[in-house]
């Protein structure tokens, strides 16, 4: 039986598009946290119909979810939302390198997308997003995404590129964390979250 162009054409592009779906591993199921971890008298964390949300307690003690899974070099991409002030974050291939979300703690200004690192030695935030007031829709869903590339971590939000930071040393491999910072009375919300291995 012969194939025409058109036929074969359409095959190739369906097997292209199903290949590249499964190159994306979906790390939030719909109303559970397996295949994350944190510590379990803290209570922050939830999953419901694919949202993982996190949420301070009255004593307002901190908390980050780690991923089991660690990755070397991925893309990360989730919708992220949050209400008031918050001061959040996810976190790369460990602890030492964080793109934060909300107001910086002690910078008492929103830091959203930019990487805070002072262990690198070039201050708290050495890597600055630019652009975020005009693409960050408030109270609302924003699509983030991160890739860990060599040492460098890339940031986009609503698909356009707002950072991309050197880093000194950004490990070979690590989990991935959200955070839910101390002293705040606050909820952030994740959904989506997806990541692709890269390296």
């Amino acid at each position: 039986m012969r194939i025409s162009k058109l036929t074969f054409a359409a095959i190739l592009l369906a097997s292209t598009l199903t290949a590249a779906a499964a190159d994306w591993q979906p790390i939030c199921k719909p109303n559970a946290l397996d295949g994350w971890t944190s510590k379990p008298e803290l209570n922050h964390w939830s999953a419901k119909d694919g949202v993982i949300t996190g949420a301070n307690t009255p004593k307002k003690k901190g908390s980050v979810l780690w991923s089991e899974a660690e990755f070397g070099d991925f893309i990360l991409e989730t919708d992220v939302r949050f209400s008031g002030t918050i001061d959040s974050g996810i976190f790369v291939k460990g602890g030492r390198y964080q793109v934060n979300l909300g107001i910086s703690s002690s910078l008492k200004k929103d830091m959203t997308c930019s990487i805070y690192a002072p262990k690198d030695k070039r201050g708290k935030y050495p890597g600055l997003a630019e652009g975020i007031p005009e693409l960050w829709k408030q109270d609302d869903w924003n699509a983030v995404r991160i890739q860990a590339k060599g040492k460098h971590i890339i940031v986009s939000v609503n698909g356009t590129q707002v950072l991309d930071y050197e880093t000194v040393a950004l490990e070979k491999k690590g989990p991935i964390g959200l955070q839910v910072h101390a002293g705040h009375h606050m909820k952030v919300e994740f959904r989506n979250v997806r990541v692709k291995v890269t390296g």
